[in-house]
């Protein structure tokens, strides 16, 4: 977890593993937070918690970061998505997902139960000048695709990640950039009775 604020001798706030839900907290070795209620134009300070103990590195256990100022506009770009399997073709779920484009702040995801991964490109920023970058459909992009024990790497462009070509097998790398054929498979059409079956909605963006 993190503790935030910001006055570095007062961090009132507190973040949590995004995907513990509202259970206890589990070991891992990587970790996505969201600090919330932020303001623009702010330092804010902030602490890494793991077991109970404050996480030092160079010699400080406080870090910082600076909001990006209130006038930066959102970019128009729809997200990037597909779906995440492991080898045994069952979904990925809670899988972390981390966009770069050239020298820009990468975009983090995380997918869903069924596997679904999905990444918005609202704020693609350089990370010298903190200023947005014009980003076009044929830029290329990587995409790092991780949980604790696999790893893949997806280079593609970014009209051809919405959504992905296929789903991405947990371990094994990918190249969508040049035109190839890439195989695919198409559910048959089936008939279900949901009289007696719950659905679960969930909306990522």
């Amino acid at each position: 977890s993190l503790i935030y604020g910001k006055d570095p001798n007062n961090l009132d706030q507190t973040a949590s593993d995004e995907r513990n839900g509202d259970s206890n907290a589990e070991l891992k070795i990587f970790h996505l937070a969201n600090l919330r209620n932020l303001e623009p134009s702010t330092t804010y300070y902030y602490k890494i918690i793991s077991n109970n103990e404050v996480i030092q590195s160079g010699g400080t256990d406080t870090f910082h970061a600076k909001t990006i100022q209130e006038f930066v506009q959102s970019s128009a770009f729809s997200p990037i998505y597909g779906k995440v399997l492991y080898p045994n073709n069952q979904p990925a779920e809670k899988t972390l997902a981390m966009i770069t484009i050239g020298n820009t702040y990468a975009s983090i995801g995380v997918s869903g139960q069924t596997g679904e991964l999905l990444i918005p490109l609202q704020y693609i920023l350089d990370v010298t000048t903190n200023r947005p970058v014009s980003i076009g459909e044929n830029d290329p992009i990587s995409i790092q695709i991780f949980n604790d024990t696999q790893r893949s790497l997806v280079r593609s462009t970014i009209s051809r990640s919405r959504p992905l070509p296929q789903p991405i097998i947990l371990g094994n790398n990918y190249s969508f950039i040049a035109d190839t054929n890439v195989l695919a498979v198409q559910d048959t059409n089936q008939t279900t009775n949901l009289n007696n079956q719950k659905t679960r909605v969930e909306i990522r963006y």
